[in-house]
């Protein structure tokens, strides 16, 4: 009877350890699995951080392109825009020189009038002198 009381008293132990066993082997099984995720996980993180450094990049190359090409695109506007102003001030000058010439034409022009007016009026004079010398010499 003693050693039925120890068989049963030892089953008792033996069952809670192979249960505990069980158990520990489940969540030893569990822990690995999700040892196993983890790694996934982390994987995935490290790809999805390497995309968005890649994207950074990329935007930041672009931004610096961009920004090249401003500039570019300013510096040629604003020599285009000093070519344009130095044509129109030649413009300008050249107008004026015109308008100076003009008026010295014109000047010219009145003198020429001028002079012609007091040569016929000379022609004029000359005639009636050469007409006075003509009626004294008869």
């Amino acid at each position: 009877s003693e050693l039925n009381f120890l068989r049963s008293a030892m089953a008792v132990p033996e069952e809670n350890l192979r249960r505990k066993q069980l158990e520990c082997e489940a969540k030893t099984s569990e822990s690995e699995m999700l040892t196993r995720q983890l790694s996934e996980l982390q994987n995935k993180v490290r790809e999805l951080q390497d995309t968005l450094n890649d994207a950074w990049a990329s935007k930041h190359e672009s931004q610096t392109r961009l920004e090249q090409r401003l500039q570019s695109t300013s510096h040629t506007y604003t020599h285009n825009t000093q070519l344009l102003r130095a044509e129109l001030k030649n413009s300008r000058d050249e107008m004026t020189l015109l308008q100076t010439s003009e008026q010295v034409a014109d000047t010219r022009l009145r003198l020429m009038e001028t002079s012609m007016k007091e040569l016929r009026f000379e022609n004029v004079q000359l005639r009636a002198a050469h007409q006075v010398l003509l009626a004294e010499r008869d």
